[in-house]
Parts: C-alpha cells; structure tokens; sequence
C-alpha cells in the first residue's frame, strides 16, 4: 500500500510540474487575448461577487467583444452551467476551463482580465499588461491574515494576489483598513484600492426578482425566514439536527396563523447530516438560485457570527443573531469588534430564536448601515465592470479610488533561515526588535511550510514589524536542467510580484530554494 501510495503522489507531482512548465510556456510566449477569466469561491461555485459580474459581463452589449472564460472544479461543470442558465442568458457564450487542465492554465496565461472572488492558486504570475480584478468575499467579523491564531503563517499566497492586483474591490473603509492592515500590504501593493458596492448586493435591491422567486417557489403570503448559521464541527449531525426538530416545532403551520417556512442553508459538509423532508415547515436552502437572489425572498435573516448580515442589513429587514454557543465558539476564533456591539437582536434559545424572528424590527440600525452599507446600490456591479473594462477616468462617482497606504520608505526584507529551531528564531526576533521602523519597513521573509509547527512567535512580532510568508514551490527548470536567471526572475513574480524592495538582509544562508532566490535577487 505505501509503494502503491508513493507511486501515485509521483504520478500526481509529475502532471504538475508538466502543467506548470506548460503555464510557463503559455506565460512567456503567447499573445494576451481580448478575453476575461472569472473564477468563484476557487471553482467550485458561481455564486457571489463573481456571479453577478459574469452577468454584467454576458449580458451587456458593451462586453460582447470579449471571450469569457469560467473555472470549474472537476465534476461541478454541469451545476455551474445550469445556474449561468437560470441568468436567463440562452445565446451567452462563454467556455468552461476545469480547474488544473491544459485549458485551464492557457486561459490564466492569456485573458487580457481576470477576476478573482479569494486568491488564485500560487503558480499564478500577472503578466505585463494583464489587469487584475480582486472582489474578495464579504466583510470580515472574524479576524483575517496575521491576527489568525491558528495560522498567522498562511498569509502569504493572499499578500501575493493583493500585490498582483490591479483593483481591490472593498464595501466600506472597515474591511478596507482591516485587509490592507492585516495582511500587510501597505507599502507594497501598488493596487488601486476601490471603494464600491459588492456585486452580490445589488441583489437586495431587485423587488421584481423578490416578487418573481416569492411566486415560482409559492410563497406569496407567506413569512420567509432564512438559518444560515456558521460551519463548525460542533454544529454537525444529531447537534445540528435537534436545532432544526426545534425550529421546525415552534413554526406555524398556516393553520391559525400566518404559514411561515424557513429556508436552511446547511455548510456542504454537514449538508448529508440533515434529511430535509422529515421537516413540516423547513426546506432545503434551493441550490438553483445565486444565494443573494434567494435570500432577498427573506423576511428576517437567522445567523449567528456569520458576516453575511453585514451585507443583508442593507435591507432593513430583521436580522436575528442565534448565538448559544458563543462563549465556546470565541475561545477559538477573534472578532474585529465585540459582539455587542452589533445592532441586532441576541438570543441564547430555539424559542427566542423563533419568536424574535416573528415580530417587527425594534433595534435601529441605521448606524451600521451607514458604516458599512453605504456604497450599496443597484448599478453596483454595472459601476464596477465600468471601470475596469471601461476607463477611469468614466468611472462612477458612486466609486471611490485611492492608492493603497504607503508611508513612502523603503521596504527591507530580512531572511533568517528556515525558522525551525529556536536559534533562528532568536536571531531573528533580535534583529527585529532593534529595527527602526521610523527608517524603513522590515519584512521577515520565510517559507509558510517551514514554520507550519512553530508559529507561534509570529503571534509576538511588534505590529510594525511585518511578514511574507512564501507559498508554494519553485517550477522545475526551464531547460530541463538547471536553474538560469530567467527561473528565478519567474519565482520572483510567482513569490512576491511587484513587491518593492530597497534592501534583502540575509541573517543566514542555507540550501532552501527561497534563500537562493533571495540571493540571486540581492
């Protein structure tokens, strides 16, 4: 079984490197073409931001010019191809690449656009004259990038892909300060930040599409509740299942009152635990329908710290907070703010739960709307997809554009081996706490995979010192052979991108691919 096992993984290794040498290929000697590569949640969706720009994208004249290419994980190309359809766009044309294919790869290589809703695999390099596209996913309530207790170490494949980027979409100033701050990119990406509406939310302002699924899914006249709680191990299985017995008890039937149903939209791993016909008055979140599109049917909004109600708020309808664990659950994970704080109603119980849900929104949350909703609008995504395949200079007043932070020093890196016993560390540290930070900025540099089991210290850096953690490995050589010049100014874009840097310390050399990157760039 282990020689069987080891054979695979060489097999598996092998087709890698040949599709990374056939992206490299791709890279180095094909033209870009008048096309855009939009991929969602990683493949395996269209759902989100990317949803409705790839609506804007084949439905709107003014794009008809460009060849439009849609990553799929294998397997989900029929799923992905039916919710394109449900757009109502029969004559779009568009091309499924399958993530990890030839097709896949030339099409990353070559679209003169791309966009991006997390971060594109770590073989990626943008390319001169490629512009870059990053919507990100939603606002963040827990903590992001190096605040991550359980992985301040895996920010780097995410830096890189904010340094790659030409725009970086944020709803509000809150997400934009938290991003650029925790993942540590002031300084060093030279991407526009844009201040815009999310895509996904212009959902909450289309009554027509509400009034139209309300009617298809016979729902008129009644309440529509929607649970979308967080995914954790705890909330799996009988767990899960007796919170949903429980809400399913305490709705009405229609009988005497109004019939009110509630929509669970279940994490795909617990998603097999719950056996939804069973329910009188609970169905399946319907998979058919873009999840914004369908959570605008809703009358009140059932999460818990989920940061989906920062976008929901912008329609003024309920949002209940189901928060019975939170005391377990924030032992675990950090908040950006506490959660009293939010304007929304907390309840501890199935029963709370339920009867907060029926009754009218007596909270006033116009302060949090203000804050984070405030670029919200119907042309959201019109106003996005304006600027970046249109012109700025024609960009939207509702959008608003700035640089990225820069304190205008320079940017030091320091490499101090592999991180993996307490005296690199401890030279590392020391040279670090004597930094002047008033002089320059000091980014630690370092493999993420080096430091996977002793993190820790990463947790005790001075806030001004930074980090950059290397993702991924070094293509082989392009020759077959050896490592030339030309390799490793390859690496360089794949590690770091457009990354200014004035200075590389080397606290110490050794035979790591990264420090003979670091060398051949010093």
């Amino acid at each position: 079984m282990k020689i069987i096992n080891k054979i695979k993984r060489k097999t598996v290794g092998s087709r890698k490197n040949a599709l990374r040498l056939e992206y490299i290929d791709y890279y180095r000697n094909l033209p870009l073409e008048k096309a855009v590569f939009v991929e969602a949640r990683n493949g395996k969706e269209i759902d989100g931001n990317n949803y409705y720009v790839l609506k804007e994208l084949l439905s709107n004249p003014q794009y008809s010019g460009y060849r439009i290419y849609v990553s799929t994980e294998d397997g989900v190309a029929g799923k992905i191809r039916n919710k394109i359809d449900k757009m109502g766009l029969a004559d779009a044309e568009y091309f499924i690449v399958t993530v990890d294919s030839s097709e896949y790869y030339k099409a990353i290589a070559t679209s003169e656009y791309i966009v991006c809703d997390a971060t594109l695999k770590n073989f990626f390099m943008k390319r001169e004259c490629q512009v870059y596209l990053n919507v990100w996913h939603g606002t963040p309530f827990k903590v992001m990038g190096r605040k991550v207790a359980h992985e301040p170490h895996a920010t780097g494949n995410a830096q890189k892909n904010f340094v790659a980027a030409d725009y970086l979409l944020y709803p509000n100033e809150y997400m934009m300060d938290h991003m650029v701050e925790d993942y540590m990119i002031s300084d060093i990406s030279p991407a526009k930040a844009v201040l815009g509406g999310y895509p996904r939310n212009s959902a909450f302002f289309d009554n027509a599409k509400r009034d139209e699924i309300r009617r298809s899914q016979n729902l008129e006249g009644k309440r529509i509740y929607v649970y979308m709680p967080t995914h954790r191990p705890e909330l799996m299985g009988s767990a899960l299942n007796n919170i949903l017995d429980e809400m399913d008890a305490l709705l009405n039937s229609g009988e005497k009152d109004t019939e009110e149903i509630l929509f669970a939209k279940i994490h795909p791993l617990a998603a097999d635990d719950v056996d939804f016909s069973r329910f009188r008055n609970i169905r399946a979140f319907p998979a058919e329908y873009e999840t914004y599109e369908f959570l605008n049917v809703a009358d009140c909004l059932i999460t818990d710290y989920s940061s989906v109600f920062y976008d929901f708020a912008v329609t003024g309808r309920k949002i209940v907070l189901y928060t019975y664990d939170e005391e377990e659950y924030l032992s675990t994970r950090g908040l950006y703010s506490p959660m009293s704080s939010l304007p929304f109603v907390q309840v501890k119980t199935v029963t709370d739960t339920i009867n907060q849900a029926r009754t009218p929104k007596e909270y006033d949350d116009s302060a949090f709307i203000a804050e984070y909703c405030s670029y919200d609008s119907a042309d959201a995504t019109k106003n996005l997809c304006s600027l970046v395949f249109g012109s700025e200079s024609s960009a939207s007043s509702q959008l608003k554009l700035s640089p990225v932070a820069s304190n205008g020093l320079p940017n030091i890196m320091v490499y101090a081996g592999k991180l993996s016993t307490p005296d690199e560390i401890e030279a590392a540290t020391e040279y670090l706490a004597k930094a002047d930070t008033n002089e320059a900025n000091y980014y630690l540099v370092f493999n993420r995979g080096d430091v996977k089991d002793n993190f820790s210290f990463l947790l005790n850096l001075p806030e001004d010192i930074r980090y950059f953690g290397r993702a991924g490995k070094m293509a082989p050589p392009i020759n077959g052979k050896s490592y030339s010049s030309e390799d490793f100014r390859l690496e360089w874009l794949r590690c770091f991108d457009r990354m200014p840097v004035s200075e590389i310390v080397m606290l110490k050399e050794d035979d790591s691919q990264l420090c003979s990157l670091l060398k051949w760039k010093h």
